[in-house]
């Protein structure tokens, strides 16, 4: 569900590296995995970090609701067996774990973010 949303942010930043970059890596000798390592990945890394972001709750958001559909284990499942039975409490429960765990995984992917462009200026929106 989210693999083109991230390719395609990958690949922008690819695309986004500057010329200028390129061209001095080239011109001191860098081989085509040398550029790759050192230059075009590196440039994707907060493109790649946002595409994350935007990935993570909608790839929990899509297990659930596959958990809700087909499954006879997990979160989706309970919150389905609570609405089953009109249990209220659990279905709120189930909602409430799930926000909890995207909530987690958003701080996570905070932390990694600072972590790995703690080089850049932070901006408004966090990038």
């Amino acid at each position: 569900m989210v693999f083109f949303l991230i390719f395609f942010s990958t690949l922008a930043g690819i695309h986004a590296t500057d010329a200028r970059l390129l061209a001095v890596a080239r011109l001191m000798g860098a081989g085509r995995w040398l550029l790759m390592r050192e230059v075009l990945l590196p440039s994707a890394v907060p493109y790649v970090l946002a595409s994350l972001k935007i990935a993570a709750p909608r790839a929990l958001s899509a297990a659930v609701v596959g958990e809700f559909v087909a499954s006879s284990a997990g979160l989706g499942f309970g919150i389905r067996d609570a609405m089953d039975q009109a249990d209220t409490v659990g279905i709120f429960a189930g909602v409430v774990v799930v926000t909890l765990l995207t909530v987690l995984v958003n701080e996570g992917l905070e932390r990694l973010q600072r972590a790995a462009l703690g080089w850049r200026e932070v901006g408004l929106g966090g990038f």
